[in-house]
């Protein structure tokens, strides 16, 4: 059993390309592989990297606040119906369709 647990630890190191210890957890090998690959990186594939991963995060958080943007629009418009509802908030309209919000 040990010897197999040997062959399988240097099949897996030549598959890689990187020593793994076979009784470290999943995440630390993978960190101890990703590490190695990113040091053979050269400066400008990390910096590149760096921008891509930053451009990533940017369009994922602005897709979420799409989303939200949503929610708060909802929020702000059931308080202001609510102030006119109570009283709170007045509105008045013109002749030239200009609707004003007088807040007592």
């Amino acid at each position: 059993m040990n010897r197999a647990a040997a062959e399988l630890e240097k099949a897996l190191e030549g598959a890689v390309g990187v020593p793994v210890p076979f009784d470290a957890s999943f995440s630390d090998a993978t960190y101890a592989v990703l590490d190695a690959r990113l040091a053979e990186w050269s400066p400008r594939g990390k910096a590149m990297l760096g921008a891509i991963a930053a451009l990533s995060l940017f369009s994922i958080l602005k897709g979420i606040s799409l989303l939200l943007s949503w929610l708060v629009s909802l929020f702000a418009f059931l308080v202001y119906k609510f102030l006119v509802s109570v009283g709170f908030a007045h509105t008045s309209e013109e002749l030239r369709n200009r609707e004003f919000v007088i807040l007592s």
